[in-house]
C-alpha cells in the first residue's frame, strides 16, 4: 500500500460507488453519511493523535471519509444526475465540429462507403456512419479494439510526436517544451476523438509518464493504473458501468500481470519473429483479462483473433499515423496525394483482411457466462495470478 498508495482509496471509492448506487438508499440513509463526513472531519481537525504510532488510526479516518463521500457522490450522480460543466459542454462542441471536419476529408479518399467509415472509426473513433453489420464482422474477427480510441492510438501518437519533436535542444527549456507540446498534442487528440473512457484513460497515464519523466521520477506501472481509475471515478462515479471503462482497465492491468510470463513462454532470438511474437504475448495477456467480460456483455467467444491481430496490428499501426499525416497536409499537394494512395491502398487490405477473419465461423462460438460466472472466472485468474507470482522464475 506504501509503494501503490492509490490502491486503497481506489478499491473503497468503487466499494462506495456500489453501495450508492446499487443499494437502495433513502434521504434518512444519505444524511447520516453526511453526518458522518462531517464527524470525521471535526475528528480530523481537533484529534490530539498526531505520532505514527496512531497511523491506523488515521488510516480508519481517512477510508472511512473517503467512503462515505462515495456513497453520498455516486447516489446523488445516479438519481439527480452527474454534474456536468459549462467548459466540458463547450469542449465537446468543440470536438464535434472537428470531428466532422476531419470525416468530410476522410469521406474525399476514392475508396468504398464502408472502408471510409471503418477509417474514420480506427483514427479517431467515429462510428456513426458505420453500419452494424462491420462492427459485427470487427467484433467477430476480434479486432473491434483498433476502432476503439485507446492506448493503442495514443502509444502511436505519442511515438509520432517524439520523433517529430526531437530537434528541440536538451536543455531544460528545451525540456520544458518537449513536454508541453508532447501532453497538449496528445490532449487534443483525445478530444476530438470524443473523449471516450478508454481514451482517457490513455491520456491520463501518458500525462503521469511524462511528468514523471520530466521530473525524473520512478513510477510504479500498477500506481499510475490506479491513481488514473481512482482520478476518472471522482469525476464520474458512473465510469464504472461503462463497458469501455471496465475492458479498458482491464486489458491493461491483464497486459501488466501477465504479458511477461506469457512472453517467457517462447525465447526468440530472431528479432522479427521476436516482434510478431511480442504482439501476439500482448494479445494473449488482454484476453486473459477481457475475455469474461466478453463473453458476460457479448456473448460469444472467438479464436479467430489468433489469425487477425497480427496483420491487424501491423497495418493499424502504419495506417493511423499515415492517416494523421495526411489529415494535417492541404489537399492540393502533391505529397498529399501520394499519401492518399498509399492510404487507400492499405486500407483495402485492412477492410480485406478483416473480411476474411470474420468469415471463419467454425472459430466462433456462441457461449454466455452470467454474473456469478463471471466472478468465478476472475477468482480463477486473480489465484493463477497468485500461483505464477510464487513461481519467482516464471514472472
Amino acid at each position: 500500500m506504501q509503494k501503490r498508495p492509490f490502491a486503497r482509496p481506489l478499491l473503497l471509492w468503487i466499494a462506495g460507488i456500489i453501495v450508492g448506487t446499487k443499494v437502495p438508499v433513502c434521504e434518512t440513509f444519505i444524511i447520516g453519511c453526511l453526518v458522518f463526513v462531517v464527524f470525521l472531519l471535526l475528528v480530523s481537525l481537533f484529534s490530539p493523535y498526531e505520532s505514527y504510532d496512531f497511523r491506523f488510526y488515521w488510516g480508519f479516518i481517512w477510508s472511512g471519509l473517503c467512503f462515505a463521500l462515495a456513497v453520498i457522490y455516486a447516489a446523488y450522480c445516479l438519481h439527480v444526475g452527474f454534474v456536468s460543466f459549462a467548459w466540458k459542454s463547450l469542449l465537446v462542441e468543440w470536438a464535434s465540429a472537428w470531428q466532422e471536419l476531419i470525416v468530410d476529408k476522410i469521406y474525399l479518399l476514392e475508396v468504398e462507403t464502408d472502408v471510409k467509415s471503418v477509417l474514420a472509426a480506427l483514427v479517431i473513433g467515429f462510428k456513426k456512419y458505420m453500419p452494424f453489420a462491420i462492427r459485427h464482422d470487427y467484433a467477430s474477427a476480434g479486432v473491434a479494439h483498433v476502432l476503439a480510441v485507446s492506448g493503442f492510438h495514443v502509444a502511436i501518437v505519442a511515438s509520432f510526436i517524439s520523433k517529430f519533436l526531437s530537434f528541440l535542444p536538451n536543455t531544460d527549456a528545451g525540456r520544458i517544451l518537449r513536454l508541453v507540446l508532447s501532453v497538449g498534442i496528445v490532449w487534443v487528440f483525445v478530444c476530438i476523438t470524443g473523449l471516450a473512457a478508454s481514451s482517457v484513460r490513455a491520456g491520463i497515464m501518458f500525462t503521469m509518464y511524462a511528468l514523471a519523466h520530466a521530473i525524473a521520477v520512478n513510477t510504479d506501472k500498477y500506481n499510475v493504473l490506479y491513481a488514473t481509475a481512482f482520478l476518472m471515478l471522482v469525476y464520474n462515479p458512473l465510469y464504472l458501468y461503462d463497458v469501455g471503462f471496465q475492458l479498458s482497465f482491464l486489458a491493461v492491468l491483464s497486459i501488466m500481470l501477465f504479458y511477461t510470463p506469457v512472453r517467457n513462454l517462447i525465447v526468440l532470438r530472431n528479432p522479427i519473429v521476436g516482434y510478431f511474437w511480442d504482439i501476439m504475448a500482448v494479445t494473449f495477456a488482454a484476453q486473459v483479462g477481457t475475455q469474461g467480460l466478453c463473453l458476460y456483455y457479448f456473448k460469444e467467444f472467438s479464436l479467430v483473433f489468433l489469425f487477425s491481430t497480427i496483420p491487424a496490428i501491423f497495418l493499424s499501426t502504419v495506417l493511423i499515423p499515415l492517416c494523421l499525416l495526411w489529415l494535417c497536409l492541404p489537399v492540393d499537394l502533391l505529397l498529399s496525394l501520394y499519401i492518399q494512395r498509399g492510404i487507400e491502398w492499405l486500407a483495402g487490405i485492412f477492410v480485406d483482411v478483416v473480411e476474411i477473419c470474420a468469415g471463419m465461423d467454425l472459430l466462433i462460438f456462441p457461449t454466455e457466462l452470467s454474473a456469478g460466472m463471471t466472478f468465478l472466472y476472475y477468482l480463477m485468474v486473480l489465484c493463477f495470478f497468485l500461483y505464477i507470482r510464487r513461481r519467482r522464475g516464471f514472472v
